[in-house]
């Protein structure tokens, strides 16, 4: 509700305190497009998130946080180049 928080606490090397990248009032999404893609840029080797979310969000916006997570052109069919993917894996953390 108060928006996204990005941290890469579990990737070693990585730290850092969480920030957040998109608060209410702004297009959270955009924001947290732009933090991933930095995110990836800057460790292009790691694919998998986790995502936390309070009990209060709406599924709906957690599969849109899921998908801008893996990226826009991304696509997990079987078979299809992943290269194109952010995070393919986005694994949903209680």
């Amino acid at each position: 509700e108060d928006g996204f928080a990005v941290t890469l606490d579990r990737c070693d090397g990585c730290g850092g305190a969480p920030s957040v990248v998109g608060l209410e009032g702004e297009d959270g999404l955009d924001g947290l497009r732009s933090a991933a893609q930095g995110i990836k840029d800057a460790h292009p080797s790691i694919e998998n998130v986790y995502l936390s979310a309070e009990g209060t969000i709406p599924l709906q916006t957690l599969v849109e946080t899921m998908d801008a997570l893996r990226g826009s052109t991304c696509s997990l069919m079987p078979g299809e180049d992943r290269s194109s993917c952010l995070f393919p894996g986005v694994i949903i953390d209680a």
